[in-house]
């Protein structure tokens, strides 16, 4: 009888065997795919309006610096649509909710583990929630900060998370699984098995119950949440997709650790538009090129998002800061600068006229038109 050790070690070669072979199919259909466009976004664009009128970007001044956490900020959401609370968490050991209009704390809640990774705030405003190291997500009443479920079911970490509706959450880990709860039983609902690799990112479509998913195999999945199998998936590249963000419920753009940014259109099950790594001298503008000088070479795309128009795409990129780039003309507009480390996180709240930014120097920044 052979040694289970060496049974063990030849499963795993057979496993990583199959996960190569895989990816090797994926990506010939993905140069399949290619093969069939004839243009993309920007071409589109360039032909049907060639004298379109230059994007402003020079009316967006800084309203508040909040002030509050003590060491890194991990995430930040904005609560509901119709609100201007914004949610934060920090390897300090708290989340808080900020009111974005006074610059003041709403409420601060302390967390049971201070190693949290990602953070979510319900449509309705009742919940919030938080994940990271421990392996579990844990549910908080927003007004009373008492803790309402703690869902286990993971066994890696959790990187990210988003509710689908008042009471469902999805959570994303680095067990290669995404997890729907019903957040009022503690009990998981459905569970999405199909990365080869750590899952790292994913955006939520509260109207269309769908979400995307990104992982460190690559791809890109669009999943229906009745579904265990994805209903669309797309070879990112050969770098871990380190974010993904949905602009409509049929575009998403998904960013990898090499600092480039991919737009999708599942209308035409395929990639319209790159955006390439803003470091090259042949993308940045001259004075943008010069602010990055000297900075360490890690352009991993750390956040995105989108104004509500779609005309904007805000970027977050490790060590480069925020980027704000013309969806349409693919091209650099400037930069929301004034962080002291790294900015990490970017969002738009949900009526368009408010843009936070968090960074590792342990603040927030809130952002408008002037």
């Amino acid at each position: 009888m052979s040694d289970p050790q060496e049974q063990l070690k030849k499963l795993q070669a057979q496993i990583n065997q199959s996960k190569k072979e895989t990816k090797q199919l994926y990506f010939h259909l993905d140069r399949v795919l290619k093969s069939c466009q004839d243009s993309n976004l920007t071409t589109v664009y360039r032909q049907q309006v060639p004298n379109g009128p230059p994007v402003r970007f020079d009316n967006f001044g800084l309203y508040h610096v909040l002030r509050g956490h003590f060491n890194k900020i991990s995430q930040i959401r904005w609560g509901p649509a119709d609100s201007y609370y914004l949610l934060s968490s920090s390897q300090d050991g708290f989340m808080i909710i900020w009111d974005t209009l006074t610059g003041y704390k709403v409420k601060a809640i302390p967390l049971d583990v201070q190693w949290v990774l990602s953070c979510a705030y319900s449509p309705d405003g009742q919940l919030v929630a938080s994940g990271g190291l421990s392996n579990r997500a844990t549910i908080y009443n927003s007004e009373s900060g008492t803790s309402r479920a703690v869902l286990k079911g993971h066994t890696c970490y959790i990187s990210d998370m988003g509710f689908l509706g008042p009471d469902k959450l999805i959570t994303a880990s680095g067990d290669m699984n995404c997890i729907l709860w019903d957040v009022n039983r503690a009990i998981q609902v459905n569970t999405y098995v199909d990365h080869l690799g750590d899952v790292l990112t994913l955006a939520v479509d509260q109207k269309n119950g769908r979400f995307v998913s990104g992982a460190s195999d690559g791809y890109a999945k669009v999943w229906d949440c009745r579904s265990a199998c994805p209903v669309y998936q797309y070879v990112v590249g050969h770098n871990e997709v380190t974010v993904v963000e949905q602009l409509t419920d049929h575009l998403f753009a998904a960013g990898t650790d090499d600092g480039t940014i991919k737009l999708f259109d599942i209308r035409s099950d395929g990639e319209i538009n790159r955006y390439d790594p803003p470091f090259l001298a042949s993308t940045v503008p001259p004075a943008l090129h010069q602010n990055h000088q000297g900075a360490a070479d890690d352009s991993s795309v750390t956040s995105i998002a989108f104004s509500t128009s779609g005309r904007l795409m805000f970027a977050t990129y490790a060590d480069k800061g925020c980027l704000v780039w013309d969806l349409l003309a693919n091209q650099l507009l400037g930069e929301l600068s004034g962080h002291s480390n790294q900015v990490n996180q970017v969002r738009v709240n949900g009526q368009g006229n408010g843009v936070a930014t968090s960074s590792w120097d342990s603040t927030i920044k809130i952002w408008g038109a002037t």
